[in-house]
């Protein structure tokens, strides 16, 4: 009998099933590198499931999703030889093994076209360079489109710069960087903020297993090119959001601030963008308020944004009560040496229980703009969103009237050209937690036509529509996670 994974059964079921196939096509309709789905078959094979891990547990259906790629090999792959980590004693399953890994590179190197290079070394470390710089413009992508992964670990990495392993995923409606779409990362590591960091660290992760053959130094000159090549691409892919043909040194400040603003006033993501795509036109000066009264529309109301702000800090509460966290502080400050009973190094526990204090501030502080906002009157924060709205966009057609050649006015052609333009690559859909579960529901019901109605909508993702998916979620969605 085959050993899956935590003790599982390995069957996949339709709820989850339904979600990669979505996500992987609608993915490729959004131009992201990914890979991708062929089919779904569904059976009446039931197993059963505690989906929240609440002890509700429920008979589902299982399921099997075609995935489709042009390689399944990922960075973890290459820490199938890995020694044994000073600190955890942990290793890969063929520990020492470099003969596996220098196998993985040359068929990595057919992969990405690079088995040209005669010699070796200078090879391997192009293959490195290659993966981090696709990485890279990955997860610009990403960042880009909203999309925030939700388990990125070396086993979730595709050398290929594509994304792969579909799990708890989302993608953002109001704008918060600090999102985090999988229930069970409670202290934020794959918030959505964080992806280009944690992309590059499983990059430094690689390099480590690729030691044998990538020397340190190379490997330090290529992950220096991640950070570059990031910026550059989502630079690039933010300007084409908002209609920039040329680049100029404001942009960076803008984009910042648009996101600022967005943050602030809990505007839909990729509302945001369609609204300036449809809009707004330089040359008419009365589109701007139109534009205003339609991104704040979508803004959270302040219950939306407390009800966030509630369920993130009831995620990443401590496991230690507050009197005793501070008892064991002091203990480290008096006696370090007794922190020995915790079964690891002082400073390694000292370490961890500072980090909870932090994290138990940090609710502290989450439970504290909670409470604000829903003390705030909802017609306060509405008058408040539009005078935010207003004074970004006035510097947004200062900046599109820079496009212009000097002492030329906007005109109707120069917007429609521009409002094309913008509108190929900024959706008027996405996959959306709450039209995932409109799916889910249908499909458990059996009512595929529906299914594949939602999937016709969501795999257009930049065409007009009039359907209800455009529009907002429910206000209890707030914040909503998946396991």
């Amino acid at each position: 009998r085959t050993h899956y994974s935590r003790q599982a059964d390995g069957r996949k079921v339709l709820r989850s099933s339904l979600r990669e196939f979505f996500a992987s096509e609608v993915m490729h309709a959004l131009g992201v590198p990914t890979t991708r789905a062929g089919s779904l078959v569904t059976s009446d094979t039931f197993v059963e499931r505690d989906a929240m891990y609440n002890g509700n547990v429920k008979r589902e259906r299982a399921s099997i999703v075609l995935r489709i790629a042009r390689s399944f090999l990922r960075f973890g792959s290459f820490e199938v030889a890995k020694p044994a980590d000073a600190m955890t004693g942990r290793a890969g399953p063929s520990a020492g093994q470099t003969d596996i890994v220098k196998a993985l590179l040359d068929h990595t190197a057919g992969l990405l076209n690079l088995q040209h290079i005669a010699a070796e070394q200078e090879r391997y470390v192009a293959i490195f360079t290659e993966i981090v710089e696709r990485t890279a413009r990955l997860v610009a992508h990403w960042q880009c489109v909203g999309f925030c992964h939700g388990v990125l670990n070396t086993d979730n990495m595709s050398v290929l710069g594509d994304t792969i392993d579909y799990g708890p995923f989302g993608f953002l409606e109001a704008y918060d960087p600090e999102h985090v779409c999988n229930m069970s990362d409670g202290g934020g590591r794959y918030a959505f903020k964080e992806q280009p960091t944690v992309c590059r660290w499983n990059c430094e992760k690689l390099a480590e297993a690729l030691q044998p053959f990538v020397p340190e130094k190379q490997a330090t000159a290529a992950l220096a090119r991640f950070d570059a090549v990031f910026e550059a691409s989502y630079v690039q892919g933010m300007r084409a959001k908002l209609g920039f043909s040329s680049a100029l040194k404001v942009d960076e400040t803008l984009v910042r601030d648009l996101l600022d603003t967005m943050q602030a006033t809990g505007a839909d993501y990729t509302h945001t963008f369609r609204v300036l795509s449809n809009n707004f036109a330089l040359a008419d000066a009365g589109s701007s308020a139109d534009v205003v009264a339609k991104i704040i529309s979508r803004c959270s109301s302040p219950v939306k944004m407390a009800l966030a702000q509630e369920l993130r800090a009831r995620s990443r509460g401590s496991s230690i009560p507050k009197p005793q966290l501070l008892q064991l502080l002091q203990m480290a400050q008096r006696n370090p040496e007794m922190l020995q009973m915790f079964g690891g190094p002082p400073e390694l526990v000292k370490a961890e229980l500072e980090g909870e204090l932090r994290k138990m501030e940090e609710v502290e502080e989450l439970q504290r703009a909670a409470a604000a906002l829903r003390r705030m009157p909802a017609e306060e924060k509405r008058k408040s969103d539009g005078a935010k709205w207003t004074a970004w966009l006035q510097r947004y057609a200062e900046r599109l009237a820079a496009e212009l050649p000097p002492s030329t006015p906007a005109d109707a052609n120069f917007d429609a050209a521009r409002q094309q333009a913008m509108r190929r690559v900024n959706p008027r859909v996405v996959l959306h937690n709450w039209i995932a579960q409109e799916a889910i529901e249908a499909a458990e019901a059996g009512n595929y036509e529906q299914v594949r109605g939602i999937f016709e909508v969501l795999t257009r993702p930049f065409d007009d529509g009039d359907d209800h998916y455009a529009n907002g979620g429910p206000e209890s969605g707030a914040g909503l996670c998946v396991s």
